[in-house]
């Protein structure tokens, strides 16, 4: 005898999802250890990015100092050693400003792509589903 069928009957059987271990959902809370390891990571050469800045731009301005003067570009003594950087670098306005506008550019670029390439990373996370999303995000910020 068949079995009487209501048009406010689902068509397909009711289901109970399947649980899942909690481990393997994505969450934000994944996000406080390795936010915590890149931001200390990130103090810790703190010191090196500033001289590194600091000196590309004493370079660059000592060049064009140098080449505008007609000297030569070479250093002056032999003890003088590339990788020292002289003390005045760090005491001429004019090299600390130039220091503050590459950084005010590294981040300007920085902010720009996030912002240009955000709808990409939202489609491409609703297509193949937050974990991968999240788990490439974990991943640019262990590398970064």
């Amino acid at each position: 005898m068949p079995t009487q069928i209501s048009e406010s009957d689902p068509l397909l059987p009711r289901t109970e999802p399947q649980p899942t271990a909690r481990w393997k959902r994505p969450h934000s809370r994944w996000l406080v250890p390795l936010a915590l390891t890149s931001s200390l990571a990130r103090g810790l050469t703190l010191a090196a990015r500033v001289q590194l800045i600091t000196r590309i731009s004493c370079d660059a301005l000592r060049r064009a100092n140098q080449v505008s003067l007609g000297q030569s570009l070479l250093p002056r003594s032999p003890s003088a050693s590339i990788n020292t950087i002289p003390a005045t670098c760090f005491s001429d306005p004019a090299v600390q400003a130039s220091a503050a506008q590459v950084q005010m550019l590294l981040m300007l670029i920085s902010g720009g792509v996030t912002a240009l390439t955000a709808g990409r990373w939202g489609k491409w996370g609703d297509k193949s589903g937050r974990n991968k999303a999240m788990s490439v995000a974990l991943l640019g910020l262990v590398l970064a």
